[in-house]
């Protein structure tokens, strides 16, 4: 009985450059044997060239056949979308990402102008003044560690198995991102600064030097929370104490001069923050509860991905409720940033179509823990 057997490698990501498009061929050798088969090729390679010989020519593909070599036929599949592409890694640091390292100075300077006064008006050992000092400081790190985790923490990008297997498909049923040769997952977005394709891109914030993204977008929305309720906190502790201190008659020495000026800065710094970053925290806080971004923001746009307000805000700060407040990563946020369920119960993001309706709920519920 003869078996027909893939025996040759893959010539791999083979890139023509003509502005828009890429070429990726694969070069496949059919041996026929009377006896059995053994596949020269990696369980990898041979998922792969599995793909590439179910693509058709039906769907604008290219099939050539080059003739024989030797006693195996050779046969060379070419098409655009590119499954093998380069991984997406953040950009070389530009001027962008230098001003945004200026920028996280900044924001560590202005945190040090509300410490500096707080710890030298409440750090006179007095038990009272020892308790709010340290309820100072549990909302001061709690704010650093939003941040950092907004910093440090990576926005999301697209899974070079996901782009595989969308181009492994006759027609692909998403468009291709022409910058980063990436197919696009629904809400996903093409950021300029970082040059990657970022999973629910909401904005580049030059003040944590990172995009906001589907993974770090729960850490970003806290450090506004903390920013706030810290900066109220400062200003309500600080400017009764500088009220009272203006008013008294008596003569203050050099060190009082010094404090009084350190509070009255903090003190107006605080209240300028705690009143603008009440806004963008409440709009950020109802983007998230309606399953939007500032990308989405338009009125008239109505999301299919509303899935009400709880289930929602699951896809930002996780399911685990216990840490929505803690700016810790947990489990993570619902889904994977690929695959989003639409309010009629079906999903969108499937490798294989742009919508897809699964049977059970046992199938969904392991797509949400992905």
């Amino acid at each position: 009985m003869n078996v027909e057997v893939l025996a040759a490698g893959v010539r791999r990501a083979t890139k023509v450059h003509d502005g828009e498009t890429q070429l990726s061929s694969v070069v496949i050798e059919r041996a026929m044997s009377d006896e059995g088969a053994q596949s020269v090729a990696s369980a990898d390679e041979h998922d792969q060239l599995m793909k590439g010989m179910q693509r058709s020519d039906d769907g604008g593909n290219m099939l050539r056949r080059d003739g024989n070599v030797g006693s195996a036929e050779v046969m060379e599949v070419a098409w655009g979308p590119p499954i093998e592409v380069a991984p997406q890694k953040c950009a070389p640091c530009g001027l962008a990402r230098m001003c945004g390292t200026i920028m996280v100075c900044i924001v560590l300077g202005l945190i040090s102008l509300t410490w500096i006064p707080m710890v030298k008006v409440y750090g006179d050992g007095k038990l009272s003044h020892t308790l709010i000092l340290l309820a100072f400081h549990i909302l001061l790190f709690l704010l650093l560690a939003s941040y950092f985790q907004t910093m440090f923490t990576d926005p999301g990008t697209v899974r070079k198995q996901w782009h595989r297997e969308v181009a492994g498909t006759s027609q692909p049923a998403y468009p291709m991102c022409k910058k980063s040769n990436y197919f696009k997952p629904p809400r996903s977005h093409f950021d300029s600064v970082t040059q990657r394709l970022v999973l629910n891109m909401d904005h580049f914030c030059p003040w944590v030097n990172n995009t906001v993204g589907f993974y770090n977008k729960k850490f970003f929305i806290l450090f506004l929370i903390y920013t706030v309720v810290t900066c109220a906190y400062a200003f309500f502790a600080l400017a009764p104490i500088l009220w009272s201190s203006s008013k008294s008659s008596s003569r203050s020495s050099r060190g009082d001069v010094v404090t009084n000026a350190l509070m009255m800065v903090a003190v107006i710094f605080d209240g300028i923050f705690a009143l603008t970053l009440t806004c963008f925290a409440v709009v950020h806080v109802y983007f998230a509860a309606n399953n939007r971004t500032t990308i989405e923001h338009e009125p008239t746009w109505t999301s299919q991905f509303d899935l009400g307000a709880e289930k929602n805000l699951e896809y930002v700060f996780g399911r685990d409720r216990r840490l929505w407040l803690c700016p810790l990563y947990g489990n993570g946020p619902a889904s994977d940033g690929h695959l989003w369920e639409l309010d009629d119960g079906s999903w969108a993001g499937h490798p294989e179509a742009a919508v897809v309706r699964y049977g059970t709920g046992a199938i969904a519920d392991n797509v949400m823990n992905v």
